[in-house]
């Protein structure tokens, strides 16, 4: 499992200790909470970086529908005044 590289070395040294005990069930249970906490803190992290950006995209697109509606009426509203 180690020598290809391709599973962390502290899940690899987990599994090794979990055989040898003979406790590997919990030892891999170990490993898939620790792994998924890892997970859900990126996911986290990731979500919280990404939700300023996606307010500002929203922003941005109110603020042109918005505009797009304003301007559209003021050639009308111009040709009432004349």
């Amino acid at each position: 499992m180690g020598t290809f590289g391709i599973f962390p070395p502290m899940a690899t040294q987990i599994v090794t200790i979990g055989e040898e005990s003979g406790s590997l069930d919990e030892m891999l249970a170990k490993v898939a909470t620790h792994y998924e906490e890892e997970v859900d803190n990126m996911v986290d992290g990731l979500t919280s970086l990404m939700e300023p950006l996606i307010m500002a995209v929203l922003g941005v697109v109110v603020g042109g529908l918005i505009i797009a509606i304003v301007s559209s009426d003021i050639p009308a509203g111009l040709s009432r005044l004349a």
